[in-house]
């Protein structure tokens, strides 16, 4: 068993770190664009900054969600080759 736990040890400092959490970055980004771009922004452009910001906050969802699709996989393999290991 200290054989096992010890090669899981080794695989674990060789490991890459991944990713935390990254919404609160992406949600800073979308607060950013409508708290502080926004304003300045005329109003006669005010129609095509919306439609700008549609498309820019629908890719950061969508990045939101690959990164926690990436995280939720590296769990599963970890938990999977710790079972495997021990």
């Amino acid at each position: 068993m200290a054989t096992r736990l010890t090669k899981l040890n080794k695989y674990k400092q060789k490991s890459p770190t991944y990713a935390g959490n990254t919404c609160k970055y992406i949600d800073l980004l979308i607060d950013v664009l409508d708290e502080e771009i926004k304003p300045l922004i005329s109003d006669k452009d005010q129609d095509f900054f919306s439609e700008i910001q549609t498309q820019f906050v629908s890719e950061l969802n969508y990045i939101r969600a690959a990164n926690e699709t990436l995280r939720d996989s590296s769990k599963y393999w970890y938990s999977s080759f710790k079972k495997e290991v021990k």
